[in-house]
């Protein structure tokens, strides 16, 4: 007799489990512990481990799946109804530094109405926001605001309107002082070591406000079906009717052009050093071989690879004020390698021709996926005229698997298919929600 799918993944959690189990027991390295106030190093080790990779994504995939079965069907689809309302919140927390006043007042936690006292918020507006009465105290809309995110386990109450770090939310923590993010808040995220906090502020800042006219976009009988960059969800979202990249360089948009930068280097950064390492046999290449990371951003691939291979000479480019701040940031946390030339920053629009002539290779990491086919196309087009026979292009990005089974595929998009990294029934093909960061960043880039 055939096993129902709720017992398939429920036999595959447990086997999965075990797997976890026993590496962990082999490698001596502990399991994570959503609790932590931090993301603990030692626990976070076992994920550079293959097996112990595999086995987390068949959990989360499998566990994603069994909350779509088991979860009343209204219920679990009006969890993404109200996508936008958690986001929402997230990005109070993050604005009003939360994560970093927990960070400072211990694993004890810290009461709501601090926490809101220490983000000089007002809690009238708060709790309008939330659609609060008007009696409402800032404790009941602060608490609420946190309350929903710790019911999606990012934070955590550990009293009635009391909360925490733990793992989750310890991602969006950028280490420095509350003092100086208070004093200097325009900057943030400058500096710092990690760049996700950037990656998730840029996000919900103004993707998020764009996502928001996607479909008035999409039905619009012009901006709906051109390529054009002033017809993108950005232009209705933000009033503007020149391209999105102009624009961006106003000088009133410093902030969000400094905030770009980082994110970008969080993005790259939620994918292992792989992708960019073993994207091309780059120790192949000749002493004082040139590698043009088009669209490079801070300079985190060149990093990799200027740190591992030190015979080649990496030039970055980027929208002219990226690569200033890029090459201001590499002064101060990597000297060494700034200083002795074999990584330099280059202001450049890739839309306009290329000037660097002598490239042995042409890199651009996640930067193609972001551009309608005739921009695409521009971009490239550069890059080829200024190529020599012996350059190479490399792109890295993300290639997204179907979510149907390998048999409904065509033959020809079967046989690409078997190449990639498939998940076995009663799971979807591509690992559902488990995988989905390449499917995200490809929603988003129909906002742009």
């Amino acid at each position: 007799m055939a096993l129902s799918t709720l017992t398939q993944l429920s036999n595959l959690i447990s086997q999965s489990v075990a797997t976890l189990e026993r590496i962990s027991t082999e490698t001596g390295i502990a399991l994570p512990d959503l609790d932590y106030p931090t993301i603990a190093v030692e626990s976070e080790l076992l994920r550079t481990n293959t097996a112990a990779i595999e086995a987390a994504r068949a959990i989360a995939a499998a566990g994603r799946q069994l909350a779509a079965l088991t979860m009343p069907p209204k219920d679990y689809v009006f969890e993404v109804v109200f996508g936008a309302h958690l986001a929402a919140s997230l990005r109070v927390c993050m604005e009003a530094n939360a994560t970093e006043i927990l960070r400072e007042a211990g694993p004890h936690g810290l009461h709501a109405d601090k926490i809101a006292g220490k983000s000089h918020i007002d809690g009238g507006k708060l709790g309008a926001y939330m659609n609060c009465g008007p009696q409402s105290t800032i404790r009941q809309s602060k608490a609420r605001i946190m309350r929903h995110l710790a019911s999606h386990h990012i934070y955590r109450e550990v009293a009635p309107d009391t909360f925490a770090n733990n793992r989750l939310s310890a991602t969006l923590d950028t280490k420095k002082p509350v003092a100086e993010l208070f004093s200097d808040p325009d900057n943030k995220h400058t500096g710092t070591s990690d760049a996700f906090p950037a990656a998730a502020a840029w996000t919900l800042d103004l993707w998020a406000k764009a996502a928001c006219n996607l479909w008035e976009t999409l039905k619009d009988p012009e901006a709906g079906f051109s390529n054009e960059t002033i017809d993108s969800t950005w232009h209705r979202t933000l009033g503007i009717d020149v391209p999105f990249h102009r624009w961006f360089e106003q000088p009133s948009q410093r902030k969000l052009r400094t905030l770009f930068g980082i994110a970008i280097k969080g993005y790259a950064e939620m994918n292992p050093p792989s992708t960019v390492l073993d994207a091309f046999p780059w120790a192949s290449l000749p002493e004082g071989a040139v590698i043009v990371d088009v669209g490079g951003g801070i300079g985190s691939a060149a990093l990799l690879l200027g740190q591992k291979y030190p015979h080649l000479r990496v030039i970055v480019q980027d929208l002219p004020e990226v690569a200033a701040n890029a090459q201001k940031n590499w002064q101060i946390q990597f000297p060494e390698v700034h200083q002795s030339g074999q990584v330099t920053f280059e202001g450049h629009d890739f839309f306009t021709p290329q000037p660097v002539r002598n490239a042995s290779v042409f890199f651009l990491r996640y930067i193609v996926h972001n551009w309608s086919d005739p921009y695409a196309r521009k971009i490239l087009t550069h890059l080829r005229d200024a190529a020599n026979p012996d350059t190479t292009l490399v792109v890295v990005d993300h290639i997204l698997p179907y979510a149907c089974p390998q048999e409904a595929l065509p033959p020809d998009i079967a046989a690409l298919s078997e190449a990639l990294d498939t998940a076995a029934p009663p799971l979807l093909p591509n690992f559902g929600a488990a995988n989905a960061l390449g499917h995200s960043l490809d929603s988003l880039a129909s906002i742009s």
